[in-house]
């Protein structure tokens, strides 16, 4: 900054004009005037002037100028906070420079996956728009800039990407608290609430935990709180049956759940033993059309007492099968036929062998499947002395 002294005091000389009027120094440049009192200051054109005492009419000449800047204000937003991985972020800073000056952006960002912080500059550009593959959060803030060397650090904005998948889940139910043969009867409760297909497995588990896949069966596009009826038939460890259910959907998430039923040593022989099913079948309704529901029970006799004929199911209703030994004995029984003549019946005694109840009636706790067809049937083996 040239200077020259007047009466001892030195005053800024500009090597262009800056106001009118002006002090012109020949082979030297100008003074520039300002209406102000000596030692006050005047600020032009992005300067601060500080007058001296050299008048001129209502004017005082310039000592010194300084260069004014001032630091631009900014903030940071983002167009979500939480958003699935894979999703497009922007962020945005909304910045402003009191001068008007052209500003710069140089982007800090960080994640809760670690590995420190890292920098992009985009220059004027007051966006920046980014997105994750996986899951994580990621915290941003910005330095800008002016040309002059004054900055501001913008507030810090966090944006959580996070997997849009829900992992499904699963339960084990109606299990035995004890069992001798090892042969588990129970359901299996599940759901997804994204309703992806999904695959579940059941089995038994060894003392080593490995799991050993028994059976396995996909869900369906829609696996809304379903149940399903299942038997595996696990070897004792250590006392106990262990069992386990996992389900596990489209995406690679997954649930399981394990039970363990104490092993007893087995009953003598039972005196009484047999096998139920239970179904339900969709049957035309009759002449009128329309199909209805109907629940069926089948019993297959495997041990009984010689002196009985066989096992039968005298009642059942949605809950509970009744089961009567029988015996079969001869009894005369009248019979209606059709007359010979061709019109009008008669009746006729003949001896025929029926199956009448012996033994005790027993009653059994089952379930009917919701799913209809005979491949959906629960089956049951019940025993008693």
């Amino acid at each position: 900054m040239a200077t020259i002294k007047v009466n001892g005091a030195g005053y800024f000389i500009s090597s262009s004009k800056i106001t009118t009027p002006s002090i012109k120094i020949a082979g030297q440049g100008y003074i520039p005037l300002f209406v102000g009192n000596k030692g006050s200051t005047v600020d032009y054109n992005r300067y601060r002037y500080t007058l001296g005492g050299l008048k001129i009419g209502n004017y005082h000449a310039a000592t010194s100028r300084e260069f004014i800047n001032h630091a631009p204000t900014a903030t940071l937003s983002a167009s979500a906070t939480r958003v699935p991985f894979r999703t497009n972020v922007t962020y945005t800073c909304t910045a402003s420079d009191p001068d008007g000056d052209q500003l710069t952006y140089e982007w800090h960002f960080r994640d809760s996956a670690g590995g420190g912080e890292w920098v992009r500059d985009t220059g004027s550009t007051p966006t920046y728009t980014y997105s994750y593959p996986y899951s994580v959060t990621q915290y941003v803030y910005v330095v800008v800039r002016d040309p002059y060397g004054g900055s501001v650090t913008t507030n810090t904005v966090s944006v959580t990407w996070y997997d849009p998948n829900h992992a499904p889940y699963i339960t084990i139910g109606n299990t035995p608290w004890r069992s001798s043969y090892g042969n588990i009867n129970f359901t299996i409760s599940y759901h997804d609430d994204d309703s992806d297909t999904c695959t579940v497995q059941y089995g038994y588990r060894t003392s080593n935990s490995v799991d050993n896949t028994q059976q396995s069966f996909t869900t369906g596009t829609s696996p809304s709180n379903a149940t399903r009826y299942v038997t595996v038939n696990a070897p004792v460890v250590n006392g106990h049956y262990y069992i386990f259910a996992r389900i596990t959907d489209s995406h690679g998430a997954s649930d399981v759940s394990y039970r363990d039923i104490l092993y007893v040593a087995p009953p003598p022989d039972p005196a009484y033993k047999c096998r139920v099913e239970c179904y339900r079948i969709q049957e035309a309704r009759g002449p009128y059309g329309g199909y209805e529901d109907k629940w069926y029970v089948d019993i297959t006799p495997i041990k009984y007492p010689g002196q009985y004929a066989g096992l039968r199911v005298i009642w059942y209703n949605a809950s509970t099968v009744a089961i009567q030994p029988y015996a079969m004995q001869e009894q005369r029984v009248r019979k209606e036929v059709r007359n010979p003549w061709g019109y009008g019946y008669h009746y006729v005694y003949v001896n025929e062998y029926v199956q009448v109840d012996a033994g005790t009636a027993r009653t059994f706790a089952v379930t009917f499947p919701s799913n209809k067809g005979r491949q959906y049937a629960h089956t049951y083996t019940f025993e008693w002395d």
